[in-house]
C-alpha cells in the first residue's frame, strides 16, 4: 500500500535529482566561443558558472582535476582581422581556489604553425577577484588569436569582464615567448 506521504516523498526527491542534474548540466557545457585546450582532457572541466558571479555576470571557468604536471588553457578565438598590425590588451579579472602549481592570464597570437605567447601572473592558492592584463603586438600577417587562461594542476581559476582593445605604442608589452 502506497501512502500519500510515500508518493509526495518520491516526487520531491525526483524534482531534486532534476535540478541537480539541470545544475550539473548547465555548469559542464563549455561556453559559447571558448575551448579547452588540453593533451589529457579528462583531466579537466570547463563551463560557465553561475554560482560565481563579478558584478552580477556568470563566469567561465576552468578546473584541474589531477595534479602537476597537467597543464589546460580555457581558450576563446579571436579574428585577428581587425587587429593585425596593431597593439592589443586583452585584461580579465580572476578569482581562484586551491590553485595547486599556478594560473595566467594567457594570449596567444599565431603565425601559421607557431605562435607567440604572453602571460600575466602566476596566479596561485585562493585569491579573490582580481585584474591582470597582457599586452602584444599582433604582427600583420598573424594567422590567429586567442586570448584566455591556462591552470597548471588542479584548481579552479574563474575568468570575468574580459576585455579585448586596440592600444597606443606607448602602453609597454608584455615579454612574449616564442613556441617551438
Amino acid at each position: 500500500m502506497t501512502t500519500n506521504v510515500t508518493r509526495c516523498s518520491n516526487t520531491a526527491v525526483g524534482i531534486v535529482l532534476v535540478i541537480v542534474c539541470a545544475l550539473a548540466l548547465q555548469a559542464a557545457e563549455a561556453p559559447a566561443g571558448w575551448r579547452l585546450m588540453a593533451e589529457d582532457r579528462e583531466a579537466y572541466e570547463i563551463g560557465t558558472d553561475q554560482h560565481v558571479l563579478y558584478n552580477g555576470a556568470p563566469s567561465v571557468y576552468l578546473k584541474g582535476k589531477e595534479p602537476m604536471p597537467k597543464v589546460a588553457g580555457l581558450a576563446e578565438f579571436v579574428s585577428v582581422e581587425k587587429y593585425a598590425g596593431k597593439r592589443v590588451r586583452f585584461s580579465a579579472v580572476t578569482k581562484t581556489e586551491g590553485i595547486e602549481g599556478g594560473a595566467q592570464l594567457v594570449v596567444h597570437v599565431y603565425r601559421g604553425e607557431r605562435f607567440t605567447e604572453s602571460t600575466a601572473g602566476p596566479i596561485r592558492r585562493t585569491s579573490d577577484w582580481r585584474r591582470y592584463e597582457v599586452v602584444v603586438d599582433v604582427l600583420p600577417d598573424a594567422t590567429g588569436m586567442n586570448v584566455g587562461v591556462s591552470l597548471a594542476g588542479q584548481g579552479t581559476v574563474w575568468l570575468n569582464d574580459g576585455k579585448l582593445e586596440v592600444v597606443g605604442a606607448d602602453v609597454p608589452t608584455t615579454t612574449p615567448t616564442e613556441s617551438t
